[in-house]
């Protein structure tokens, strides 16, 4: 969008803010369980880094436990959260064999969206802090 000094706006389109985080992830699809890494995440999509290609319009599970990450990040409040989701872009990244995607929430279990959005809520928390 150009204003009018003629200068570029950069619109952010997406409804919730999203938090750069580094989590394992297990993706199921209707072929194969694996392993992913989310990189950031918000109330209606995360971002992904898989080891395969899938393609836009798939649709995945995506399973996101903070039992992982318990000897890592001890603080980290637990979660065990459950998506489904759909792949609304994807990408090649060229210096691996991995691909960027960027994934839409369509559905969840209440209970699993209760739990993201505290997760989420708690990741504004500490962001807060950090600024002050």
């Amino acid at each position: 969008m150009i204003s009018e000094n003629n200068n570029f706006e950069i619109i952010d389109r997406r409804h919730s803010p999203r938090f750069r985080v580094d989590y394992l992830a297990n993706i199921s699809s209707s072929f194969e369980n694996i392993f992913a890494t989310v990189i950031d995440i918000s109330e209606n999509g995360i971002g992904i880094i898989l080891p395969k290609e899938f393609y836009v319009g798939d649709q995945i599970n995506v399973s996101i436990s903070s039992d992982l990450y318990q000897e890592k990040k001890p603080d980290l409040i637990k979660f065990n959260i459950n998506m489904e989701t759909e792949i609304v872009w994807i990408k090649k990244d060229d210096d691996k064999n991995m691909f960027r995607a960027g994934l839409k929430i369509i559905s969840m279990e209440k209970e699993d969206l209760k739990k993201l959005r505290d997760h989420v809520n708690n990741l504004v928390d500490e962001s807060l802090i950090k600024d002050q």
